[in-house]
Parts: C-alpha cells; sequence; structure tokens
C-alpha cells in the first residue's frame, strides 16, 4: 500500500508539473501580441473595447466548469496519438512563421489554437464539452485585421448616412448625402468611424452567442439569436444617425456632436441590448420546428 501510494504521489506531482509548465508557456505563447491586442482593446476608436470583457467571462466560465485545483487535473495530453502530436507541430509552424512576419490577428489564432488543442487531448470528452464554450468565446477577444474593421466602418457608416438622410427628407428635412456626410439646410453632419456602427454591431454579437448559451438554445434558436443581433445594431445606429442629423439641424452640430453624441450612442447601445434580450425571451417561447 505505501509503494502504490507514493507512485500515485509521484504520478500528481509530475503531472501538475507538467500543467504549470504548460500554463507557464501559455503564457510565453502569446508573448508577441500582448501590446498589440491591448492597444487594439484600448485605442479611443477601437472597435474591439469589449476584449477584456470578453476574456473576463471565459476565465470565470472555465474557472466555474473546468477542474479548480491541480489534484482534480486530467492527465496531460492523456488522449494525444501520433496525428494530435503532428497536428501540434503544424500549428506551431505557423505560429512561429506569423510571429516572424508580424501578422498579429493570425500569431494570436494559432495561440489560441494551441491552447485549444492541448486542453483538447487531455481533459476527458465530457469534461471538454464543458469548457468548449469558454474556450471559443475566448476568440472572440481576438481583434481581427484593422484593414478589414476599416472597410466595414466606411461600407457601414456610408449605408447608414444614406438611410438616415432619406428618413431625415421623409420628415421635411431636405438632406442631400455625399458619401458619408449629410447635407441639410442648416448644417453638415459627417458620419465618422464611431457612428459606423461596427463597434456596436461585434458588442451585440458577443452579447448574442452569450445569450444563447446561457438560454441553453439549441442551433436554430441560437442562429436566429445571432443573426439578428447585426440587424438590431445597424438598425439602431441608423436611427442613433437620424437623431444627430435632426439635432444637427434644429440646434447646430456643435451641440448635436458634443456630450449629446456620447450620451446618445450609450442610450442606443442599452435598447439594443434591451431588444437583443426580448428577442432571447422570445425564443426561449415560442416552438421552432
Amino acid at each position: 500500500m505505501e509503494t502504490i501510494s507514493k507512485k500515485t504521489i509521484s504520478k500528481d506531482l509530475t503531472n501538475n508539473l507538467a500543467w504549470i509548465i504548460f500554463l507557464s508557456a501559455a503564457v510565453v505563447i502569446f508573448l508577441p501580441i500582448y501590446k498589440w491586442i491591448w492597444l487594439r482593446w484600448t485605442d479611443y476608436d477601437s472597435y474591439f473595447s469589449h476584449g477584456p470583457i470578453i476574456l473576463l467571462i471565459s476565465l470565470f466560465l472555465f474557472w466555474k466548469l473546468g477542474p479548480r485545483r491541480f489534484g482534480e487535473l486530467p492527465g496531460f495530453y492523456a488522449r494525444a496519438g501520433l496525428r494530435d502530436y503532428l497536428f501540434l507541430l503544424l500549428l506551431s509552424l505557423a505560429y512561429m512563421l506569423f510571429s516572424l512576419l508580424k501578422v498579429y490577428f493570425l500569431v494570436a489564432f494559432f495561440g489560441w489554437a494551441l491552447l485549444t488543442l492541448a486542453i483538447y487531448n487531455s481533459f476527458d470528452r465530457l469534461l471538454f464539452k464543458k469548457v468548449a464554450f469558454p474556450l471559443f468565446f475566448l476568440l472572440l477577444a481576438i481583434p481581427f485585421p484593422m484593414v478589414v474593421a476599416e472597410q466595414l466602418a466606411l461600407f457601414l457608416k456610408t449605408l447608414s448616412a444614406h438611410i438616415a438622410g432619406h428618413l431625415l427628407s421623409a420628415i421635411g428635412i431636405t438632406t442631400k448625402v455625399v458619401g458619408n456626410r449629410l447635407y441639410t439646410p442648416y448644417s453638415v453632419l459627417e458620419v465618422g468611424a464611431p457612428c459606423s456602427g461596427l463597434r456596436s454591431i461585434i458588442s451585440l454579437f458577443s452579447v448574442s452567442i452569450l445569450f444563447a448559451y446561457m438560454n441553453r438554445f439549441g442551433f436554430k434558436r441560437a442562429f436566429v439569436l445571432v443573426v439578428s443581433a447585426p440587424l438590431v445594431a445597424f438598425l439602431g445606429n441608423i436611427f442613433r444617425v437620424f437623431v444627430l442629423g435632426f439635432v444637427s439641424d434644429i440646434y447646430g452640430a456643435e451641440i448635436a456632436l458634443g456630450r449629446f453624441h456620447d450620451g446618445l450612442g450609450y442610450v442606443v447601445f442599452a435598447l439594443d441590448l434591451a431588444v437583443l434580450f426580448l428577442i432571447s425571451r422570445l425564443l426561449g417561447r415560442i416552438k421552432i420546428k
């Protein structure tokens, strides 16, 4: 009995040491992107200011659903086969390549993939199924390339300006739209990047996925909720641009683009969240075949 006990203790210590090394390596893995991702999260015109919240939610859910103590950790890489090690090698090579090229979006993605692969090959299927959502949700914290974000923002702010311009004309305020600028009889309003609605779309998309998970929706309900989130955010942004155009024409652009501009943004986003919550409650009650 004493020999078995020593072997068990030795095995546990070895396994815990393997996890400590892995977690330390995971911290090192993301060294090339810490500065980049923090700047993308905290920049004034950032479209990814929700990133820290995504990270905190993912860590909390992982702690809540996964093993909480070293003694509960499964055998490190216990389920791995030759194919898994080859896949690990390919991911590692891709990670190193894009680190050298400084393509930080892909560095972050392959770093996340390495972390997920290690957990998949260590946890049993039931435990991995529990932590699969926080691992996936963490992926949403990675900012996508700025060139993509800028092109999307340009398209959205131009489209929002044109639709809001038609709505202003419909209520009697003659409005001419050129690109992303609204020309009314008494003011000129430019729809800038913060008013493109992209930040709200990305944030509401993430919230919709969290709502679907919390409500334990099946694929169809989750799909409807996730698809509706960008639409709700886009319509909310059109309403915001419309109100700004109205206020700008009546009271002047200085009033519209001052504190009123920022306050309106918070109010509209709160309304977007309320609408998304109502949609999730409605989906929970209706039958979908």
